[in-house]
């Protein structure tokens, strides 16, 4: 519950320091935990999308090859990549189509794209959330 104080002038940049201190300590010490979570959201759905949308079961070198990884380089600095490390050349040939030796093309099967849709969402939300957190 809120209260309202008459403080000074500087009392007030002290109180907003502390606050925005405790968010920012937040924000450069947690924030690998959302990039995380969507990598993983992504990777699930690359995963179980596409051209295995219709054979639930199936198994093989490229599907068992999706992988993410996440690099944390900088302070406010996340980034988290989702591929497929047994089979990467695939993935684009896969997702766009490609062209056959006989002149025609191969159907796309979207499923990166579905993927990275997926982990957009999680990353918001979870970043909502490290917000939220971070202010409390």
């Amino acid at each position: 519950m809120w209260t309202v104080k008459n403080i000074e002038a500087d009392q007030f940049g002290v109180s907003l320091r502390e606050l925005f201190g405790s968010i920012d300590m937040t924000l450069s010490t947690e924030l690998d935990e959302p990039v995380l979570a969507a990598c993983k959201a992504a990777k699930k759905t690359a995963k179980d999308a596409g051209m295995y949308r219709d054979r639930p079961t199936a198994r093989g070198t490229y599907r068992s090859g999706f992988d993410y990884r996440v690099n944390k380089s900088g302070k406010y600095e996340c980034i988290g990549y989702v591929g497929n490390r047994k089979k990467p050349g695939l993935v684009h040939l896969l997702e766009k189509g490609h062209a056959t030796m006989n002149g025609g093309r191969t159907r796309a099967f979207v499923h990166m794209r579905t993927g990275a849709d997926k982990g957009a969402e999680v990353l918001i939300a979870e970043c909502g959330n490290l917000a939220d957190r971070a202010l409390r």
